[in-house]
Order: C-alpha cells, then structure tokens, then sequence
C-alpha cells in the first residue's frame, strides 16, 4: 500500500523544519549584527563627544580618525545588510517552494509575502502594514555616515580657519 500523496510526509515536515530553523538563525544573527553595530557607533559617538571636551589639538585628530572609522563602520554595516536582504530574501523562497510542494500545507510564508511584500506587475510591492525593517536599518547607516561627515567637516573648517586666523 502506497503513501497517502495528499499527506505530508514525515520527510517533508523534517525538511521543513530544517529550512524553518536555518532561517531563524539567520535572522537572530543579521539582529546580532545590528545589534554590534549599533553598539559601535555608540561607543564611536561616545569617544568623541569625550574627546572634544579635552586640548584642541590632539582632540581634533584623534575625532577625525574616530569619524573615518565611524564611516568605515557605517559602510561595512549597510553592505552586511545588502547581503543578508539577499540571503534570507533566498532562504524564504526555499521556504515557499518547498510549502508549495507539501499537500495540506497552510502556506502562511507564501500568504504573508504574497500580501505584505508580494511583487505586483514586475514591481516590489510594499503594503501599509508591511515592516521594511531592513530599509529602517540602511537609513540609520546613513544618518550615522551623515553625522560623522558633518562633524568631520566641521571640524576641518575649523582647523583651517583657526591656521589662517593665526600670524
């Protein structure tokens, strides 16, 4: 007697409790990620604000090489984004074939994308209510890049007028 075809099989459910897992390891590692990088640049925002507030000359250098590698941070942090976005964006499409395939399957992870992040026309659709987390993330990599630019420059402005200002 043959296997039931519309019946998951213990295989089936074993293969997807598999998948299931490996994406959930890798979504608390790529919050692991933001978690550390968030701590970097407190620390980096940290350090300068406590450097500022000592002698100016050796001040203004030690802040300017905190600022470079506030940048370099911030950089390496939204390429890590980028590729996890590519990596779980994958891992989420093995999910959805594989719930395709399995008979009696609820097919949640194929409704949830289908009608929060579903492609619509070719298009990336994105609903209301649909969390973008990833684009929050990418943005405060930018507010950081911004604020250390900024202090960067300000900081060169002020040596260069302070040099010219000087006999």
């Amino acid at each position: 007697m043959g296997r039931d075809p519309l019946v998951a099989s213990n295989d089936d459910i074993r293969e997807f409790d598999v998948y299931l897992g490996h994406v959930n390891r890798l979504v608390e590692r790529r919050q692991a990620v933001t978690t550390t990088y968030i701590s970097v640049n407190v620390a980096l925002t940290g350090a300068m604000a406590f450097l500022l507030s000592g002698p100016r000359a050796a001040t203004n250098v030690a802040t300017l090489v905190l600022l470079c590698a506030g940048v370099i941070a911030a950089t390496f942090w939204r390429r890590i984004i980028g590729q996890y976005r590519v990596l779980l964006d994958w891992w989420y499409g093995q999910l959805r074939v594989l719930e395709m395939a399995t008979p009696h399957s609820s097919k949640l992870i194929t409704k949830e994308y289908e009608e929060l992040y579903g492609r619509d026309q070719g298009q990336h659709k994105r609903s209301k209510i649909a969390l973008g987390l990833a684009d929050y993330e990418v943005g405060l990599t930018w507010l950081f890049t911004a604020i250390y630019t900024i202090a960067g420059a300000a900081i060169v402005t002020s040596l260069v007028l302070h040099r010219s200002a000087s006999p």
